[in-house]
């Protein structure tokens, strides 16, 4: 039925892109929505509130336009439903079908080990797409709701991004996985890396000391960089883009050589 393990991971997934990609959209769209309130409230609110604080939540004049609350208030807080979805597809996909025993059966067919690591890869990145380009979407649907104009260019750019920062978590769960085999070991990791990158960059502006450190972090690259303004520069794109394929490098030498085992 299938030509390739890229369109037969697909399809097993098929339910839940489908459950997770209606929540994103429903839920992006529902966030654009409350701009009118955000915009008469929340931004006259932080004005008020200390320079530190501001490099974190944000500037006045930022929530008065639909193009900083969409970044602000949607890329930066929906983008976790693509990372925790991605996290959980790097689990399951290699590591999760070793420990079922489907990872075994496969590779006794007349199939390489890299054919099989890359393919569902591949896979991972479509689906992770798909769910950014539905993001997408519920952006534009909000502010055409709204009446209020947005760069498409600016919105396609903001999900690229969020997407390369997922893909730089999600490869990172992929490459621990599938070099050791262990779902737990993946999962904690990838959750750590996550949160402890999200709260270096958060307080990065505000504590000096972290500065150097943020770089490990993916979220430096797409956190406050106004990208509607901006667009996509070169020294964010490029090292987000760089450590998805180490990762990803690194995971496909190590499960070439490794046993597989089923528990």
């Amino acid at each position: 039925m299938f030509n390739s393990i890229f369109t037969k991971s697909l399809y097993e997934r098929r339910w839940g892109i489908m459950g997770w990609g209606a929540s994103m959209l429903l839920a992006t769209m529902l966030i654009m929505l409350i701009f009118p309130v955000m915009k008469d409230s929340f931004g006259t609110q932080l004005e008020s509130v200390p320079d530190s604080l501001k490099a974190v939540l944000g500037e006045a004049n930022d929530y008065q336009k639909i193009a900083g609350f969409t970044e602000l208030q949607v890329f930066a807080q929906m983008m976790f439903l693509t990372i925790i979805y991605g996290i959980i597809l790097a689990v399951a996909t290699l590591v999760g079908e070793e420990k079922q025993g489907v990872l075994q059966t496969l590779l006794a067919a007349p199939v390489s080990r890299t054919k099989v690591y890359w393919h569902k890869l591949l896979a991972l990145v479509a689906i992770l797409a798909v769910i950014s380009l539905l993001m997408t979407t519920g952006i534009l649907a909000g502010a055409a709701i709204l009446k209020e104009p947005i760069s498409i260019i600016g919105t396609l750019e903001g999900a690229l991004m969020q997407l390369l920062v997922a893909m730089t978590l999600s490869t990172f769960a992929y490459m621990v996985g599938a070099s050791t085999g262990s779902r737990v070991l993946a999962g904690s990791a990838a959750g750590i890396y996550a949160f402890v990158g999200y709260m270096v960059t958060t307080l990065a502006p505000i504590a000096d000391v972290l500065e150097k450190i943020n770089y490990a972090s993916p979220y430096r690259y797409f956190m406050n960089t106004k990208i509607y303004e901006n667009g996509i520069l070169l020294n964010n794109l490029i090292p987000l883009i760089v450590a998805c394929l180490i990762f990803s490098l690194i995971g496909w030498q190590l499960f070439i050589r490794r046993d597989i085992y089923q528990q």
